[in-house]
């Protein structure tokens, strides 16, 4: 065969059966060799971006009728009942601790309001009950004297008095007499016939208002009480720590 025709003579095809080609031979992997990781990131080329499609947000409907309730508004109205029985529970803890020392008493119904005396137009000065009389205070630790030298009513005072009340100023000379008295005006109230109590007022005009004092035997203290009570007899109580009565002053009304 001549070189021309074996350069010329065409290759055998590789799809025939039985041909064997040759070349470069595929070798198996070796042991241990994995494929290189997915990469998990790529970092865009300049000036393009991803679209990211957004969505509107979709107005609120109204359940339809028979529907039930969402759990979470069950969930955020559960603390309704909860505020208020605590709020319940503190105003009457109040009320309670109010009533057992004493210091206040619930107002009258309209039904059972005293028959108020006239309220005066001047000032009237009050005689008879326990004025200039000794009434003693009796507490835990000690007791003491008291003595009102002086009572007077008026319809007039730094403020006009509410309508059908009037200003009663009481001047009170007190003595230790043993032990330890405490005494304060802010500790003082005034008490009607229907047992309704009123505390010290502002209203009235006291020019020597009664100071806050620890009586020991011995010592003295005097001073003005100024009530605003409807006109007619009351009775004045000193009261303690407590809130009990150490003792009370009968006074006449107008």
């Amino acid at each position: 065969m001549s070189q021309r025709e074996s350069l010329s003579s065409p290759a055998p095809s590789p799809s025939a059966p039985g041909t064997v080609v040759t070349g470069t031979p595929v070798l198996p992997p070796p042991p241990g060799w994995a494929p290189p990781p997915l990469p998990t990131s790529f970092d865009l080329p300049s000036g393009v971006t991803l679209a990211v499609p957004v969505q509107p947000p979709q107005p609120w409907e109204a359940p339809p009728p028979g529907a039930p309730a969402s759990p979470s508004g069950r969930r955020s109205r559960r603390w309704v009942p909860l505020v208020a029985g605590i709020a319940v529970l503190g105003l009457v803890a109040v009320s309670v601790l109010l009533w057992s020392r004493g210091v206040f008493s619930p107002a009258a119904p309209p039904s059972a309001a005293p028959s108020a005396g006239a309220v005066p137009a001047a000032p009237v000065e009050a005689s008879g009950g326990d004025i200039g009389r000794e009434v003693e205070l009796k507490a835990a630790t000690g007791t003491a004297r008291v003595t009102a030298t002086r009572a007077v009513w008026s319809g007039a005072g730094e403020l006009k008095p509410e309508a059908g009340m009037a200003y009663l100023v009481l001047d009170v000379d007190l003595v230790g007499v043993a032990g330890e008295v405490p005494v304060s005006a802010v500790a003082t109230v005034a008490e009607t016939a229907d047992q309704t109590r009123y505390p010290l007022a502002f209203g009235p005009v006291v020019s020597d208002p009664l100071p806050g004092a620890l009586l020991h035997d011995g010592d003295r203290l005097s001073g003005s009480l100024g009530y605003q009570v409807p006109p007619g007899p009351v009775r004045v109580h000193f009261l303690g720590t407590d809130g009990k009565t150490l003792g009370t002053v009968e006074v006449p009304g107008p």
